[in-house]
């Protein structure tokens, strides 16, 4: 206990024994006014968050902690913190800070921070700040496991700071990336995102489906890109090759906040039903406009 603290306590006791009960609450005040910062600990002696759940909505109810999500899905966070300080007039002063990376150590979503400034009275005592959250998932967000880490500092506590990173385990398309411009996982279905067929024959008057994913491009400093793919069908019979079919090229750019690394693409081929039997040829090209290069694949089907 400090002097200035003690001689306090001294007088009081004094004025306790002259004029009897009636100044016992004097003792308290003085006791209390001698002190300037007050600790909301509930048990904690510092700052500490103490809770970070998933919830079902933005305000919504906490959904079990391994929960596994999806590309462009909404996640809803929610962090409780204690053993804040108060000051004189019961008011708390916390600073936070809120980061979100992908699996390879890049944001996903802007950095937020802000004030936590609120007065809480002692009948407060069982009251606890709450933070939420609720970040987007990249609409393409490759598989992994992304971050979102919480920094809280106590400013009436010399700057007190600790911080608790929460795991969000994400499922998506696992797509091998490449430093070169390539096609993978390329499959014939006999619908739209249909079973992938083990030997591609369809007969004449079906549709055929494929499916792909591009790789390999350029991304620029602001993640922008831009990509053309254009595809013909060729059959060989007696040695001519014969265009059946040609798509002009058709091409997607854009600038995502997050890097976007493969592109999905597919297209569909409505047979004529005189079409002869054969096998016949998919040339697919793929165009990086951004780093001029290009990427042919060929792949085949059979009419029965």
């Amino acid at each position: 206990m400090s002097l200035h603290l003690q001689s306090v306590v001294d007088r009081a006791f004094q004025l306790l024994w002259s004029i009897g009960r009636t100044c016992t609450t004097i003792i308290v005040v003085l006791i209390t006014s001698a002190n300037v910062m007050h600790s909301r600990t509930n048990g904690i002696t510092t700052l500490s968050i103490v809770s970070a759940s998933f919830l079902d909505s933005e305000d919504g109810y906490p959904i079990p902690t391994g929960s596994v999500f999806y590309p462009g899905e909404k996640i809803h966070l929610e962090f409780k913190l204690t053993g804040f300080t108060t000051d004189k007039k019961y008011r708390m002063s916390v600073n936070y800070r809120i980061d979100f990376l992908g699996p390879s150590g890049v944001r996903f979503s802007l950095p937020r921070a802000g004030e936590i400034n609120e007065e809480i009275f002692p009948q407060d005592e069982d009251w606890l700040p709450t933070l939420r959250v609720s970040p987007r998932l990249p609409q393409f967000a490759e598989p992994g496991t992304y971050e979102v880490t919480l920094t809280v500092m106590d400013r009436l506590a010399g700057n007190d700071e600790t911080s608790l990173t929460v795991p969000i385990l994400v499922h998506g398309d696992n797509v091998e990336t490449s430093t070169t411009l390539l096609i993978r996982n390329l499959v014939f279905s006999r619908e739209r995102g249909g079973e992938a067929l083990s030997t591609p024959a369809y007969s004449a008057g079906e549709t055929v489906w494929a499916r792909f994913h591009i790789t390999g491009y350029s991304l620029a400093e602001d993640n922008s890109f831009d990509v053309a793919s254009s595809l013909e069908v060729t059959t060989e019979r007696e040695k001519d090759n014969k265009v059946l079919f040609r798509f002009t090229a058709s091409g997607e750019r854009g600038r995502p906040f997050y890097p976007r690394r493969w592109l999905p693409a597919e297209f569909r081929l409505d047979l004529d039903k005189n079409l002869s039997p054969g096998v016949y040829t998919v040339l697919i090209s793929v165009q990086d406009r951004l780093g001029g290069k290009t990427f042919e694949s060929r792949q085949h089907f059979r009419v029965k």
